[in-house]
């Protein structure tokens, strides 16, 4: 059996030094001075409380725990945790029924009944997210404790999708620290939402993810459609699929490096792809934002990259929704919320 994985990994930052700075410590840096409001609805985990006392006491975030405060406060106590520079807010009763009204609204066509929707409101998830869109807080981060389903059919009720956005989807923000040739810094995309999108969502969630990973990190995105299929090297619809999407969001996006499809070591290293017949290297070989032909393939590799590679998996970031919202795998550390936190804050400001 594996050793348990640990709760409680934050650094100091009077450990950090301008010279050993990871990039999720340079994104907590900006997120401090954007000083935005993030709310955390999942109170009563012990991850959820370390990361919010950390956020307050550093400055990467004013965080806002979502509930009861009388419950809050008990939870604190249990947990060992002061609440300092925490906040604490939650729905009126008759804020939740507003809510629900306007819910069954919106989706009593869908068949919602005004019975169903007041149920939502009594989900934290829901409540949260509500606030958000109220203006209750600047960002959301939640899922420690519970699905990612749940996360995001808490967003697609309360917040719903951007105007003009045709796809919500995951994105993985990764640090691979072992990488040939020195750290990367990758993004995966959709490792979250998506099951079997088809190649005009995967074009979509190609340029999205390309715009973020860029605003994170500052580097230029250089994007590959994956797939076990090397430019025709095998005959197969995803194989397919992927070249389409690949070649509609060149069309559509011009400026962007795009190649595909192209299996994950020639997306990668430059040498291989030469040797499976690639001519281009504007993507591929060097890629960094890497398009998976379903969330099957991007939600496991992630996970293997992360707990076999070693690197640093922060999100999924939630992207095409109208609000700043992160989830989190139910196997993050405080250090995953913390970082999660900066990512919505980042988000928010702008």
């Amino acid at each position: 059996m594996t050793a348990p994985h640990p709760r409680v990994i934050l650094q100091k930052e009077a450990e950090k030094t301008p010279e050993n700075l990871s990039l999720f410590d340079r994104l907590r840096r900006k997120a401090a001075a954007a000083n935005q409001r993030v709310l955390m609805p999942e109170f009563a985990d012990a991850r959820v409380m370390s990361a919010a006392s950390f956020l307050a006491r550093t400055g990467v975030a004013r965080p806002v725990l979502v509930g009861d405060p009388g419950e809050v406060r008990e939870a604190a106590e249990r947990l060992g945790c002061s609440l300092e520079g925490i906040g604490i807010d939650d729905l009126s009763p008759e804020e939740r029924r507003a809510c629900a009204e306007r819910l069954f609204e919106r989706r009593r066509a869908k068949g919602l009944t005004m019975e169903g929707a007041l149920s939502s409101m009594e989900d934290p998830l829901h409540r949260a997210a509500a606030m958000l869109r109220m203006g209750r807080g600047d960002g959301f981060v939640g899922g420690a404790v519970r699905s990612t389903a749940d996360t995001v059919r808490a967003a697609l009720a309360q917040v719903g999708a951007a105007d003009g956005a045709r796809t919500v989807f995951g994105a993985m923000l990764m640090e691979c620290p072992h990488a040939a040739g020195g750290t990367r810094r990758l993004m995966f995309a959709d490792a979250a939402v998506a099951p079997d999108p088809s190649p005009r969502a995967l074009s979509e969630t190609a340029a999205e993810a390309a715009t973020f990973f860029a605003f994170l990190t500052g580097e230029t995105p250089r994007i590959a459609f994956l797939s076990f299929s090397t430019k025709g090297s095998a005959e197969d619809e995803s194989a397919k699929a992927m070249r389409e999407a690949a070649e509609l969001a060149r069309k559509k996006h011009p400026g962007l490096a795009v190649d595909g499809e192209l299996q994950g070591d020639a997306a990668l290293v430059d040498h291989i792809a030469a040797q499976k017949g690639v001519t281009d290297f504007s993507a591929a070989g060097r890629a960094n934002v890497l398009i998976f032909p379903d969330l099957n393939s991007g939600n496991i590799a992630y996970k293997l990259v992360q707990h076999l590679g070693g690197a640093r998996a922060v999100g999924p970031a939630l992207l095409g929704l109208a609000e700043p919202m992160c989830d989190l795998s139910r196997g993050c550390t405080d250090e995953d919320i913390v970082d999660a936190a900066a990512v919505v804050s980042l988000m928010a400001k702008e």
